[in-house]
């Protein structure tokens, strides 16, 4: 095991030293520092919304409403923030907003977002109706006699 014991924590070559110029701690091993060829994700919230009438706006408009002007300014901001960094690829959720600023990061890398469902938030409006009523699929009815289940 050219020269480790069992009971040692295996670390990088002593020329490399995090740039604080210690030797790596515990946390430096567990999250990787410094050590090359490592996937990173980075995770970015969407801009600013835009929610025409908020908050009086009808609850549908809440769902996938586009960036705000202030919000298309930090989409940019965050893709210039990453433009000189290396990025392999970038993912969105198929909401309007989150597909915009990724596509601001992307847009400097010669890329296009691939979109993922699966990225949505947990949807909590999913079945009120635009209109800001509850569909008839998700209605809850009560009579007297069991009011107390309501």
């Amino acid at each position: 095991m050219s020269g480790e014991t069992r009971d040692e924590i295996p670390t990088q070559s002593p020329s490399h030293h995090p740039p604080t110029g210690r030797l790596p701690a515990v946390f430096d091993l567990a999250f990787l520092t410094d050590v090359e060829d490592v996937t990173e994700l980075i995770l970015v919230r969407h801009g600013e919304q835009d929610i025409a009438g908020f908050p009086n706006a009808p609850v549908g408009d809440a769902i996938d409403p586009p960036l705000s002007a202030r919000g298309n300014k930090q989409a940019e901001a965050v893709g210039l923030r990453f433009s000189t960094q290396h990025v392999d690829v970038v993912y969105s959720s198929n909401l309007e907003r989150a597909h915009e600023t990724g596509h601001q990061i992307a847009r400097h890398h010669g890329l296009e977002p691939i979109v993922l469902e699966d990225l949505r938030e947990v949807e909590v409006f999913r079945d009120i109706h635009p209109t800001g009523s509850r569909s008839t699929s998700s209605a809850v009815s009560c009579s007297s006699a069991s009011a107390s289940g309501c």
